[in-house]
């Protein structure tokens, strides 16, 4: 955001981009909270004191814990208007984050480590 929008504060430069179409832009900022921006406004989702091991990954495992969640829940992109909706996913994808932190590589936690139920992935031809 500081490369888009150099002259804004942080929160500002998100508001910037929602307002040219997105619904909702997510603002990472390691250990700090993730701002959750749209268009009514912003929300804080804090991020658990961790013993960061490698953050090789950590948003990579971020952004695909938001995926998960917000895909096995059922949401597609009109509910990208429900906040809370977003805000739980956001939650989801800061646990997938920090536990990826926590160990060395870009290894993120498997379903169970999660505390998931197994998942059939591509017609049934893996699951975990």
């Amino acid at each position: 955001l500081a490369w888009l929008a150099p002259d804004l504060e942080t929160a500002a430069a998100a508001r910037s981009i929602v307002r040219l179409g997105p619904r909702v832009v997510l603002v990472t900022d390691g250990a700090g909270p993730v701002r959750v921006v749209t268009g009514a406004g912003l929300e804080i989702v804090p991020v658990p004191a961790t013993e960061v091991v490698d953050s090789v990954g950590a948003g990579d495992a971020f952004g695909a814990g938001f995926l998960a969640a917000w895909v096995e829940g059922g949401r597609g992109r009109p509910e990208l208007a429900d906040t809370a909706a977003v805000v739980d996913a956001t939650r989801f994808a800061v646990r997938v984050g920090a536990m990826t932190a926590m160990r060395a590589g870009a290894d993120p936690p498997t379903r169970a480590e999660l505390g998931l139920p197994a998942r059939a992935i591509a017609a049934g031809r893996r699951s975990g």
